[in-house]
């Protein structure tokens, strides 16, 4: 399906082009770098303002900000109108996350200590130690209601030379560079206007990203450029496969039925993904190292990274090119020449056999090698391990339809229609992590909303599971179809698209040229045989699109002289820009037009 990607921003409130403004916001982020033995470290003082100015923006009565192991919050003190906020407003939590790369984060809430009104004035100052400078973040300069200012200004050694890179999301503002003092380099952006909002575009709630780099002498003493960062951060653990003698000689003797070499990666991945648990300790170095295999094979557990740097430290071992891959499950800005710990979440692993890279994802438990899950797919990632590091996509693993549903429908009784699904990749997941789990009704309830999400005017009832493994789950079900089936005086009808999400907005997006960014990818097939004497006019619709997408209904007869209608549905990537952005446009219109027809049966 397609799933429109809209950046939450941290505040909600925004207002359309030309109606009066909610806020004005603004950030002010100073830095000082001090040199510790060979690190340069810093301290850092953001002083952060937002002014009310609509009885609408009184909402926002929540304030958070985030640190974590390289940068924890020192303090924060607030003031509304220039009176201090208690501290039993201020408080600080632990946040959950549902992986544990680089999530060590402590966040601070502060919550308002009365009713605001239209004209009160908050700000707050936060204060933060760097252990080290590589670790400053890729700036993100929002897309509010009105942005009144957003500056960096970075205090420092006049040996040290600070450079900006920045990239813009939505509008082409670069930002004022100042190094008119020696010792001291800034940037600023002043008078942001609020841009509506983009459907398929995930930057949507910002207008720029900056990235700093800091130098001497010709030398980086950030480690954020790719020939750089790869070698800094496997130098933070050790790079082998420390697993004792009869552990190693345990895997080895699983891999005996092994005759090539995609069987021996498999197999070391199929053993990580089956017996290591996922528990995520992220506390201090391990949000951002991984445990080395020993202590993952005595614990029984660990988490993305720690199973990256399983799978692909043993397979060092054995001679493969191998590595650990940084990815971000959503889209992130593409810098060229930066790569910085805030850009990723997770870690996958990569192995190179016969020239050929092969992506895999070990926290993945019921994902088959050779696959990746959706969220994997089509992303931006840095192979650390390679030589050099270097930043490459994920490209989409070739692989059967998610969902197939093959249906025997007799036009006289559309109510309940006998079909057989099949489900594979992500759905196929999804069962798998929650059959044993949850209880049988609401595994029942999640197939049927599945389903119903990716298709218009069916409805799945008493599915029951028939069969489950890793790749493949098969569930025998009847389908409610009788909106689907139309009947009129004479003849019936049923929609050439029976696809739901086809959102016609997105066409609006033809008046700018930014990428497009769609969600996790359809892929579906939908087989009806009608019972006989059914008559069904010929029909053979196919409609191309780019990098594999297409929609075609087709008709024909099997063998007995049954009719057959099949549904053909498929997204082929996720980022469409330039030419490619231009062509899958076109794809949608021609699709979401057919909406208008029928197949025609009698």
């Amino acid at each position: 399906m397609i799933l429109l990607l809209v950046l939450l921003l941290a505040l909600s409130i925004n207002t359309a082009k030309g109606q009066e403004l909610d806020y004005r916001y603004r950030r002010q982020v100073n830095y000082v770098l001090d040199q510790s033995d060979s690190v340069w470290t810093a301290t850092s003082t953001e002083v952060v303002s937002q002014v009310f100015l609509t009885q609408r923006s009184l909402r926002e009565t929540d304030f958070w900000e985030y640190a974590s192991y390289f940068n924890p919050i020192e303090s924060v003190k607030a003031r509304i109108n220039g009176r201090r906020v208690d501290d039993e407003y201020i408080e600080t939590v632990t946040p959950e996350y549902s992986d544990a790369f680089l999530n060590d984060h402590k966040a601070v809430h502060i919550s308002m200590p009365r009713a605001l009104s239209v004209g009160d004035s908050l700000s707050y100052v936060i204060e933060r130690t760097w252990s080290d400078a590589t670790y400053f973040p890729v700036h993100r300069i929002p897309n509010f209601n009105q942005t009144a200012g957003y500056s960096i200004d970075i205090k420092h050694p006049e040996s040290l030379r600070v450079d900006f890179t920045v990239i813009a999301a939505r509008s082409d503002v670069a930002g004022l560079v100042n190094r008119s003092i020696p010792g001291r380099t800034s940037i600023t952006f002043s008078e942001l206007p609020y841009l509506p909002s983009l459907l398929a575009y995930p930057f949507d709630g910002a207008h720029a990203f900056v990235a700093i780099e800091i130098s001497e002498g010709g030398g980086l003493v950030t480690k954020n450029h790719p020939r750089d960062f790869g070698k800094w951060y496997t130098s933070l653990f050790s790079q082998t496969c420390d697993l004792s003698t009869s552990d190693r000689e345990r895997i080895l003797q699983s891999l005996q039925g092994s005759r090539t070499g995609r069987d021996t990666i498999r197999g070391i991945y199929d053993h990580v993904r089956r017996s290591v648990r996922y528990v995520a300790d992220e506390r201090g170095a391990n949000s951002y190292v991984p445990r080395m295999p020993s202590v993952v094979m005595r614990q029984g557990y660990g988490d993305c990274k720690d199973r990256a740097h399983f799978v692909s430290s043993f397979l060092r071992s054995l001679g493969y090119d191998a590595g650990m891959v940084l990815i971000n499950t959503e889209p992130r800005p593409e810098f060229k020449n930066t790569v910085h710990m805030s850009l990723f979440n997770h870690v996958i692993g990569y192995a190179v056999l016969n020239g050929d890279t092969l992506f895999f994802d070990p926290t993945s438990q019921f994902t088959s090698f050779g696959n990746l899950p959706e969220m994997d797919v089509d992303r931006r990632v840095f192979l650390i391990h390679a030589r050099p590091p270097h930043w490459t996509h994920t490209p989409p693993p070739s692989r059967l339809p998610t969902l197939t549903i093959s249906a025997n429908i007799d036009p006289r009784d559309p109510l309940n229609v006998p079909a057989q699904i099949i489900l594979r990749n992500d759905m196929a997941s999804r069962v798998n992590y929650s059959v044993g789990v949850v209880h049988p009704k609401d595994v029942s309830t999640m197939l049927t909303s599945m389903i119903a999400d990716e298709l218009t005017k069916i409805r799945v009832t008493d599915p029951t599971i028939e069969s489950v493994t890793d790749s493949l789950v098969i569930v025998k079900a009847n389908l409610d179809m009788r909106t689907f089936l139309v009947k009129g005086s004479e003849q019936s009808y049923c929609p050439l698209v029976p696809i739901r999400h086809l959102d016609a907005s997105v066409l609006d997006r033809s008046k700018d040229t930014l990428p497009l960014f769609l969600g996790d990818r359809a892929d579906v097939v939908l087989q009806l045989r009608f019972s006989s004497p059914t008559t069904i006019r010929d029909t053979s619709v196919t409609i191309n699109g780019p990098a594999g997408s297409v929609f075609s209904v087709v008709t024909s007869r099997d063998e007995s002289g049954q009719p057959i209608v099949r549904y053909r549905w498929k997204i082929g990537v996720k980022r469409y820009e330039g030419e490619m952005r231009k062509a899958f446009l076109q794809f949608l219109q021609a699709v979401i037009k057919a909406r208008r027809s029928f197949v025609t049966i009698k």
